[in-house]
């Protein structure tokens, strides 16, 4: 899938010596290719949201499928994503935009590419890495806000009695008007009759024509 042999993304692990990669392969002959690289690690089974986890782990490198995405923002980690499909690029596009890593077409793919999107990425004090685990923290930090707004609501209601102007309007709303459906029906029959009028006028047209063929061939 790529426009790049493994042999050049091997040379781009192969430059941070100093950095242990681990590679989910498909075929045994993946892990092979890894034999004589000692910062390369290949595993048939990763489990990713544990790997994701351990502190250890500073940078993601992924196709950037939905939940492999989420799974690295919820645990702080910045990604260089090397999608393949169209879910996975827009995946990686938003990743991108909002600073959590660097995307990498996969034609551009190459030992340099890659070199230079681990480097940007790579450093635990890098503007990536601090995103990531920005946006972590907040994402860690929701559960216990979502707790001290239940409580809130809960002891305002107590006290206040029933909020009027919380209760959404919809609320009082028949099933036909919630649903739009006299707008669509209206809509419906407005198109309706768009179409008789236009198939009227060409019928009608139709006929002019056939009778000016016929005068004209008498």
């Amino acid at each position: 899938p790529y426009c790049c042999s493994n042999s050049e993304i091997i040379a781009a692990f192969a430059s941070f010596p100093k950095t242990t990669f681990i590679w989910k392969y498909e075929e045994e002959n993946d892990a092979i290719l890894f034999e004589k690289y000692p910062n390369i690690y290949t595993m048939k089974w990763v489990p990713q949201t544990d790997l994701l986890a351990d502190h250890r782990l500073s940078l993601f490198i992924t196709h950037a499928g939905m939940n492999s995405v989420l799974e690295a923002v919820f645990a702080g980690k910045p990604m260089v994503a090397i999608p393949l499909f169209v879910d996975q690029i827009l995946n990686a596009k938003n990743m991108q935009s909002r600073g959590l890593g660097i995307m990498i077409d996969k034609h551009d793919l190459n030992r340099d590419s890659l070199i230079a999107a681990i480097r940007a990425t790579l450093p635990v004090n890098s503007t990536y890495a601090r995103k990531a685990a920005g946006v972590a923290k907040y994402l860690h930090g929701r559960p216990a806000a979502a707790r001290a707004e239940i409580s809130h609501w809960v002891k305002l209601v107590a006290e206040e009695g029933l909020l009027d102007h919380l209760v959404m309007r919809s609320r009082e709303m028949s099933f036909i008007t919630y649903y739009c459906i006299d707008i669509m029906v209206y809509l419906a029959i407005q198109y309706i009759i768009i179409l008789f009028l236009l198939f009227k006028t060409v019928k009608f047209v139709f006929a002019q024509i056939c009778r000016l063929m016929k005068l004209k061939a008498e």
